[in-house]
């Protein structure tokens, strides 16, 4: 099962939709459904949407949404962005550990990128590279760097088979 985490932060339910009202809810669905299965999930792809990381500021992703893609130009600091987009993520990730078992995270500037970019008729991506922002950054890498998760490198296959 795989899920991707593009959720925004205080995301409420989108106007005219009886259900499902927000994505964290289709997320958690998704996951109880592998869980009353027994099967393994995966957030196959997640990033900040909206949030660009190395300018810290926060633009409207779509007009569905928020208002017209990459306009609504916000302010953040690099406490908004953990605090709004990551600190979600790692805590859902961890409140469903039995579940997830893995995770890829997008480390992008899809700003430069020509289908994301300007005029952003897929919606506004931003930068979601940790590296743009040294408090962003830092605190990605203490996060990671717990004992919980497992990278790769050439230790992992002997890791995961015992070979």
């Amino acid at each position: 099962m795989g899920l991707s985490w593009f959720l925004q932060a205080h995301e409420k339910p989108t106007s005219g939709k009886p259900c499902p009202a927000t994505q964290i809810q289709l997320a958690e669905e998704l996951i109880e459904f592998a869980r009353a299965h027994g099967k393994p999930a995966m957030v196959c792809e997640s990033a900040p949407q909206g949030y660009h990381v190395g300018t810290l500021y926060q633009y409207n992703i779509s007009h569905l949404w928020d208002g017209p893609a990459g306009q609504g130009l916000t302010k953040v600091s690099p406490e908004q962005v953990w605090t709004e987009w990551y600190t979600p993520y790692f805590e859902f990730i961890g409140a469903h550990r039995d579940v997830i078992k893995a995770v890829t995270y997008i480390n992008a500037n899809w700003d430069i990128q020509g289908l994301w970019g300007p005029p952003y008729q897929q919606g506004y991506w931003g930068d979601s590279r940790i590296e743009a922002n040294a408090d962003v950054k830092e605190q990605w890498v203490a996060a990671i760097t717990e004992n919980t998760w497992l990278h790769g490198g050439d230790h992992i296959r002997e890791i995961l088979h015992g070979m």
